[in-house]
Order: structure tokens, then sequence, then C-alpha cells
């Protein structure tokens, strides 16, 4: 499918010549157009698939040492006058920024990594017939009722900078979410992200979902307190985006975060190693560059427990001493994905866990102090018990309250096959294992 937009790369350069030709020091513009197909399910059936195309630009202006940023949707060109006469107006009464950075400059030759578009990705008649035949699989290992989403993106995103570069690229993005019940009312997630529906794995999915359906076999009383526990990607993705997200240095700076003043220091155990890499081929969350047109790259956030870096954006960077990492937002330097290294097969993750719980998903995550770290989930869909190292039946759901830090640093492993996921409630497409955690603090619901 096409994604190329005459009218927005019209918008863009009209965008530029307009601000750079009234004295702006400093110009970023980045234009977005995104096709998104969603596929509705409810009741284990197929009910509706909506289409929307959308284009917007977001955009940055420095003007003598002051700095403005907006978005854009009205792309004519009155509606666009507008905007930057009020945007260029809002510079001029913002005070001087003390850590005011200049865009980088130069022209750089941007790496693509492989696979990041699949021109097939956007074919809805193909994904529509995998999804009824799925569907149908699963009411063959007892699941009773479906609901969720099959989301199909074509993206194309350009950035335009007055420092001189340019750069362009078209991305695919397949998400999966899914909620299988069976007849008891318990309910299994299914979860996948990948470039194309294709690389979903939805062949072995029936089987996956079988096999979770035959692990809750019965329910086993659990009494709330602090139990072992593992999460599954899932739920591991959902906290540990958060965790990313809070190692930005505009949330360090603004006393956000409970990583502040601990750079090089030990907020996790030995066996956790967390990054973030948009140079990742074939992942949906490939991205050449950022929101000011640096170059992305690997980023090791976390390195066996060690926080070894923030993530920044030029202003940040600037005031601390060091060269941007490529996590631009213009505003808010922000982590592109997550990736968590395995040091362990399932199996013998689930031997250390011994006696506990595996939480398939979470959801409610919500922080009571940002910087403490301090916060409270909600499990979401089947808990399974766990004693000798075997999965026992299901448990009833539970309330997580924990810090961060303290949850990070009883990191006892991370086992299997990472998976990729990129939930409703999981900030970052991620790609992770399982994740096992000592001492966790459960509520009823």
């Amino acid at each position: 499918m096409q994604l190329s937009s005459v009218h927005l790369d019209s918008a863009i350069d009209y965008i530029y010549s307009y601000l750079t030709g009234r004295g702006a020091d400093d110009v970023a513009v980045v234009g977005v157009r995104a096709v998104r197909w969603t596929l509705k399910i409810r009741r284990g059936s197929l009910a509706s698939v909506e289409r929307s195309d959308t284009s917007f630009v977001r955009l940055m202006v420095g003007y003598k040492r002051r700095r403005a940023c907006t978005l854009i949707n009205a792309l004519g060109e009155e509606a666009l006058k507008k905007q930057l006469q009020r945007l260029l107006s809002e510079a001029e009464k913002a005070p001087e920024d003390p850590y005011y950075a200049p865009l980088p400059s130069g022209r750089v030759s941007y790496r693509e990594p492989r696979g990041m578009y699949d021109g097939r990705a956007l074919d809805v008649t193909e994904a529509a017939e995998t999804l009824k035949k799925l569907l149908g699989e699963l009411a063959d290992v007892g699941i009773r009722r479906v609901s969720g989403t099959l989301e199909l993106v074509g993206i194309r995103r350009s950035v335009k900078t007055s420092g001189g570069r340019y750069g362009e690229y078209l991305k695919s993005v397949a998400r999966l979410n899914l909620r299988c019940f069976d007849e008891r009312g318990l309910s299994y997630p299914l979860g996948r992200a990948s470039v194309s529906p294709r690389g979903l794995g939805l062949d072995d999915a029936p089987r996956t979902v079988r096999d979770m359906v035959a692990a809750a076999r019965e329910r086993v009383a659990v009494e709330p307190g602090r139990h072992d526990v593992i999460m599954a990607p899932l739920a591991a993705a959902n906290l540990l985006g958060h965790c990313a997200r809070l190692a930005s240095a505009y949330y360090v700076d603004a006393g956000s975060s409970p990583f502040a003043e601990m750079l090089g220091r030990q907020v996790a155990s030995p066996e956790l190693t967390l990054y973030d890499n948009p140079q990742e081929d074939n992942s949906p969350a490939a991205k050449p560059f950022d929101d000011e047109a640096v170059e992305t790259r690997k980023t090791v956030v976390i390195d066996g427990g060690s926080l070894r870096t923030y993530l920044h954006n030029s202003r940040t960077a600037l005031r601390h001493g060091i060269e941007s990492t490529g996590h631009a937002g213009f505003v808010v330097p922000r982590p592109h994905s997550v990736f968590v290294t395995p040091n362990r097969g399932f199996e013998e993750l689930l031997e250390e866990l011994r006696q506990g719980l595996l939480i398939t998903n979470l959801w409610y995550l919500r922080f009571r102090s940002l910087r403490a770290g301090d916060f409270t989930a909600v499990t979401r869909d089947v808990v399974y018990a766990v004693s000798g190292g075997e999965v026992k039946g299901y448990a009833p759901g539970f309330r997580l309250s924990a810090n961060v830090v303290a949850l990070l640093r009883n990191v006892f492993g991370a086992g299997g096959v990472p998976e990729t996921v990129s939930s409703w409630s999981t900030p970052y497409v991620s790609t992770v294992p399982h994740v096992g955690f000592r001492g966790v603090a459960l509520a009823s619901l």
C-alpha cells in the first residue's frame, strides 16, 4: 500500500520555509502519516473492521534561546499560517532557556533496520481470513468467548531540520491483543506484535492457549502476603516499560523519577539487563532516527543491575554534559523499545521459583509517587499457583504494591524465549522473557 503523501510533504516544506524565513534559529519538523486497520473481535467472532488514515506534524522552533513546540493536524496553508504565527508568538514570550541546545547539524546517513516494513502487512482481507481461522481453532481447544483486536498499521515518518538533516522511512506494525475465556470464565491473554500478521506466530497460538487452559486445572487457595512471582512477557513488559520511561533525563531532572542520582549505581539485581534497540532488524520497534534527526542506536540502560545511562535529547544532554542518546522527544526523551536479555531457560526459572505465582498479565499500573517509585497494579487474566517448581492450578487475582527499585533489586532471573508484545497497557513495543521477582506484596482484590 502506498503511504506517500504530497499534502504532508508540502506542509512540511511550508512550515520549514515559513519559520526559517522569519528568523527562527532552530527548526525541526516531523511529519507522520499513519494508516490503521482495526479488526475488532467480540464474543468469538469478527465484529467490525475499521480504517483510519491520519496525517499530522510535530514541530519545534528555537528563537533567541527560547523554544516552543506544537502538534498540527490541520495542514491547509491558512490553518498552518495561523498556527505558526501563534507558535512564534509563544516562543518570543517564553523565558530564555538556560539549557538551550542548538539542533545537531551536518548531514548523516541513517541506517534503516532490515525488515521494518512489509508491504503486505495492511492486506486486511488476508488478515481477516487468518483471524477467522484462529478464532475457530481457539473454539476447538475449549475457548468459549474471545474479545480483542488485531491492529495493522502502516507508518511513513519524515524529519527535516535547520541543522541540514533530512530522513524518512516506512514501517509496519501488527498487534494482536486477545482475551480468551473458557467455560469457567477464566481468561487467558494472547498478546503479540510483529512487522506483519505473518510474524505473529498464529499457527501455534491455539496450542499455546490450550496449554494455558490445561494448566488451570483446579483452583488453588493462596493467601495474601509476600510471594515470589514470575511475570510472563505481557506483565513484565508493562512493568519494565514504565521503568524504561522513568530513565528519561527529563523525569530525572524534574524530580519525578526514582532513578535520580542513581547513575552508575545498582538499581536492580545483577540478573537484569535492560536495553533499548530501535536498530533491531525485523522489529516493529525499529526506528532510524529520533525527533531531532539524531541517529538511533542500541542503548543499554541497566547492565547487570547497574544504571548505565539516562535517555537524552539535545537539551538534557547539554545539561548533563554528554551527547544525545537519540531519544528525542522535543520536550521529553523517551524509549523506542524495551528489550531484556534472558539468562536461563523457562523451566529453570520455574524450578528456582519453587513456591509462588506465575502472573500472565498486569493492568492499572499506577504510581503513588514517581519520585519514590511506589506503585500499585492489578493482575489481569489467569494467575497460576506454582509449588515444587510445577504449576498446580490457578489462583485468585491480586493487587500488587511495590517500589520499582526494590522490586528490580529482587529479580532472581529472566528466563525463556523473549516474546515481542505491544498490548493496551504496555507503554512500548517490548521483547522480553519471563522475569522472576522475590517477595512481592500481594493483597486480595
